[in-house]
């Protein structure tokens, strides 16, 4: 007599009845035998996990290669083309006729892949646009290769000087058509001397930019290859641009535009979507490189750069059958070998890489989220597609006689496999159709978060060609998915047994179903788990005292640069609006700051103790400039000593001497805890002929990123050293952000109409911007770990229903016996509730893992506390009591009677 089989033993055997019925026949007895044998082999719980691990790659494995081998057996039959053809024409008939007689079916399966599908459609549409998306315009992308310069030791980029430019365009063309340079520059640009400036983000180009790209002009000309003797200024604009601020006219080609004050044609208008090679470009204008004298001579000296200097990007277009690491090897041998021309600096080296690309500070800042957010959203398409598999398993119950008698009439298995799998696909086809609908609405959501914080806000995420055909991938996958493996198992049925009681006759589906809820239940966990952890990193950001009163206050900056003003010149401007500003209604305090609060630019300085060694290393802090009257502008706490006087702002630069500073309360604690701070004295690193004498303490304020820690801060009055000719002042009032902003471009406006203020911002909003990020990635965490829930619960009560109805019989007759209510329901969520138990067991481990994935998201939250499994779990715990409680108190209320006449 044979001993009963394993709960393991019957879930393999449910398993390899999914191979071809052939195969089955010979193999299946054996495959079993060395399964049981390979599990008494196994003493311990780990090495059956191994086992199980084995056993189902080689299962997995089995069945593509005997599946394929009963394709191709069956495709090389004659005329099979053409009757395959008309089965599959039958086959579409058919489903739609079966879909309308299961509307409930229809609408679930549909609503669950809509979902799963339009999820990922839409975090992918936001992925191509800020990582993958081609670039506007440009001709064969795949021939161009952007150039950096790379430190090995220190590991940081670094763009090109123009010398090196010179060099690597005379000595590559061999390898590359042509090597172009771009360099990122702000300009205040105005359509009038009656119309006032703004300021855009432009590029200084060489004149082969936009050939050498291959863009095409939407109007105009263009740049010509050589510059024209009497120098005149000339501009290519953005599309973007000529259709807001030029109306779209065609004939603004040849017209003046005023840029930093000077008369510039413009000559072109770049083809629409193009804002320069980075991805996610700004730039709306653009200028010769050649013509920097006259757009901002201050600049000048680009043009005579030397070494490994910040100014050019380098970008080349590979000649026919040269490839990126020739073209390297090249550009490495230039280098070397032209120091004494180019001053080159060592350690660094040239680095391609393929394509435009993504602005590395864009995807240093957003890989990592991106696929974050694509991991999440795979793991909801993966819950779809378990739970429609669950939804086609409990109906293929149902259709049993109808599968046995198509069986018995002579239909091949795979036949009836082929005629399930279409069904899924004609739900999966649908579900793609409405997914694209629903991701169009989605995609709003993005619109005005920033990825990273100094970078405009997301715009409108356009449905490109690349984003409908990964919809098309997802839907097929979504559709053989859910529809290959329960329409394998509804296949291999034991045809006298159905057509004789109309049982399933195949006992593998409770045990697949079962296995199915496990898994969903395990992913919804992973999900849940997450989105807590997430919404407790953005409730412990939000809750950080950044150690200032930011309500109300505004910042701006001022480029005297750009408008050719001198040092004096700047002085007296800059001295203009601050007067102008405190005597502005309602407003209360102005100050101003040489690198603004939460703005990308921050600056360090490296101080020591006059008693340290000359050479010691010193004291890390952050250092900015700021005005007399700045702590109090932005409500940050003198806690000793005093502030800035007008007598500490030298009128001209400082270049030695006994300095003022003011420190923060971590620079005491850490550096000056053992002696008063008050009259301390500090030796810049780099300036031994300086002394910082500290004056004043004050509390710490975080004025960088809210994910940042609070670090040593050292502050020096505006003027000390040198005098910035960029400055951002900071404006508190009392009569709104909003009236202050307008109060802000009006004096601006009055003083010089020319000189737009720049950067203009509530400083309550830059300082969330720095976590916008982090933000949209708690939000979509959370709304996908509902959107698990309720697919996880759905799933389970579909199956638990399913269930119910498969024992109509049994609980009549118990019924009739006299059971209680009680003991039927309490099986019903024993049998509903011991799959989910297990696959909470699994999310639990999965989630672990998913938190190593999220760490660099967290702030403050640690990834393996318990406090976020024990709530994910009792949510979720929660949730599948009461999906499987309805079903099961259906179960009480079986009529005896009807159910014994079922059949």
């Amino acid at each position: 007599m044979n001993s009963p089989k394993t709960r393991s033993a019957k879930l393999y055997s449910a398993l390899i009845n999914l191979l071809p019925t052939r195969f089955h026949i010979r193999f299946g007895s054996t495959m079993e035998s060395d399964f049981n044998q390979m599990l008494a082999d196994a003493p311990t719980s780990v090495s059956r996990i191994k086992a199980w691990r084995t056993v189902l790659v080689d299962l997995a494995g089995t069945l593509i290669r005997e599946w394929s081998k009963e394709i191709m057996v069956t495709a090389i039959e004659p005329n099979r083309l053409t009757s395959h053809l008309g089965a599959v024409g039958r086959d579409i008939r058919h489903a739609v006729r079966s879909l309308r007689r299961s509307p409930g079916y229809t609408v679930a399966a549909l609503a669950t892949l809509t979902l799963g599908i339009g999820a990922n459609t839409a975090v992918f549409s936001l992925a191509n646009w800020a990582l993958l998306k081609p670039t506007a315009g440009v001709t064969k992308e795949s021939e161009l290769t952007t150039v950096r310069f790379y430190h090995s030791e220190n590991k940081f980029f670094i763009p090109s000087s123009h010398a090196a430019l010179l060099a690597f365009q005379e000595g590559s063309t061999d390898l590359a058509k042509g090597i172009t340079a771009y360099h990122n520059l702000h300009s205040n640009v105005s359509t009038g001397v009656d119309v006032g400036a703004e300021q855009l983000d432009g590029q200084m180009v060489t004149r082969n930019f936009f050939s050498l790209l291959g863009i095409q002009m939407q109007w105009g000309a263009g740049f010509a290859l050589t510059a024209p003797p009497e120098g005149e200024a000339v501009a290519v604009v953005s599309h973007r641009f000529w259709m807001g601020r030029l109306a779209g006219d065609q004939s603004a080609i040849g017209t003046d535009l005023l840029v930093n004050g000077r008369p510039t044609t413009i000559v072109g208008v770049a083809p629409e979507g193009f804002r320069g090679p980075e991805s996610p470009g700004s730039a709306d204008i653009w200028f010769p490189v050649d013509m920097v004298s006259l757009i901002a001579p201050v600049y000048r000296n680009m043009l005579t750069s030397t070494g490994i200097t910040p100014w050019f990007s380098l970008i080349a277009r590979l000649s026919d059958g040269a490839t990126m690491e020739s073209l390297q090897a090249n550009l490495q041998s230039i280098y070397e070998g032209s120091q004494e021309s180019i001053g080159g600096t060592t350690g660094f080296v040239p680095q391609l890489r393929p394509g435009l690309g993504t602005m590395l500070t864009v995807e240093q800042h957003t890989a990592k989220m991106m696929w974050l957010l694509m991991a999440s959203v795979g793991l909801v398409l993966l819950l779809a597609c378990a739970n429609s598999a669950n939804l086609m398993l409990a109906r293929a119950t149902g259709r049993t006689r109808e599968i046995s008698v198509r069986a018995a009439l002579g239909a091949s298995r795979l036949r009836l496999i082929r005629m399930m799998l279409v069904e899924s696909l004609m739900i999966s086809t649908a579900g793609a159709v409405a997914a694209i609908i629903l991701a169009t609405w989605l995609v709003g959501f993005f619109e005005g978060f920033k990825l990273v914080s100094w970078l405009p806000g997301v715009e409108r995420v356009p449905l490109d060609t690349r984003v409908l055909s990964f919809t098309v991938a997802v839907a097929s996958f979504a559709g053989v998915g859910f529809g290959l493996m329960p329409s394998i198992a509804s296949s291999n049925l034991d045809i006298a047994v159905s057509l004789r009681s109309g049982s399933s006759g195949n006992t593998g589906h409770s045990a697949i179903r079962g296995a199915l809820v496990t898994f969903q239940v395990a992913l919804s966990l992973v999900l849940v788990v997450g989105a807590f952890m997430m919404a407790r990193t953005i409730g412990n950001l939000r809750a950080v005292d950044v150690g200032a009163d930011l309500k109300g206050s505004v910042s701006f900056a001022l480029d005297a640069n750009l408008q050719g003003y001198d040092e004096t010149e700047a002085r007296a401007l800059f001295s203009e609006v601050k007067t102008r500003l405190e005597a502005t209604p309602g407003v209360t305090n102005v100050s101003r700051i040489a690198f603004p609060p939460f703005g990308r630019m921050q600056s360090g300085v490296r101080v020591r103790l006059p008693e340290d060694a000359p050479d010691a290393t010193g004291i890390r802090a952050d250092h900015n400039l700021v005005g007399g009257g700045f702590f109090t502008t932005i409500g940050a706490k003198l806690l000793d000593g005093r502030d800035f006087r007008p007598s500490d702002m030298p009128a001209e630069g400082v270049e030695g001497g006994l300095i003022p500073v003011i420190v923060n309360r971590s620079f005491v604690n850490q550096h000056l805890s053992e002696r008063a701070a008050i009259g301390a004295h500090l030796i810049p690193k780099y300036y031994e002929n300086q002394t910082y004498e500290i004056i004043g303490v004050i509390g710490d304020a975080l004025l960088k990123k809210l994910s940042e820690d609070i670090t040593p801060a050292l502050y020096t009055p505006v003027g000390t050293g040198y005098f910035p000719m960029r400055v951002t002042f900071v404006v508190a009032g009392t009569i709104g952000a909003e009236q202050t902003m307008a109060s802000i471009r009006t004096v601006v406006r009055d003083i010089d109409p020319m000189l737009p203020p720049a950067d203009l911002r509530i400083l309550a909003d830059a300082a969330e911007d720095t976590i916008s990020g982090r933000i949209l990635v708690a939000r979509l965490s959370m709304v996908l770990s509902v959107l698990a829930l309720v697919i996880a619960a759905s799933g389970l009560y579909g199956v638990v229903s399913y269930s119910v109805v498969e024992r109509t019989k049994e609980f009549g007759i118990r019924t009739a016996l006299g059971a209680e209510a009680t003991s039927l329901v309490r099986e019903v969520l024993y049998r509903a509730l011991k799959p989910g138990a297990i696959g909470l067991v699994l999310g639990v481990i999965g989630a672990t893992q998913f938190s190593r994935l999220i760490e660099s998201q967290l702030w403050g939250v640690e990834p393996l506390s318990p406090g976020n499994y024990v709530l994910g779990t009792s949510v979720l715990f929660v949730s599948m009591i009461f999906a499987a409680l309805i079903p099961a108190i259906k179960a009480t209320r079986v009529d005896p009677v009807k159910a014994l006449k079922t059949d």
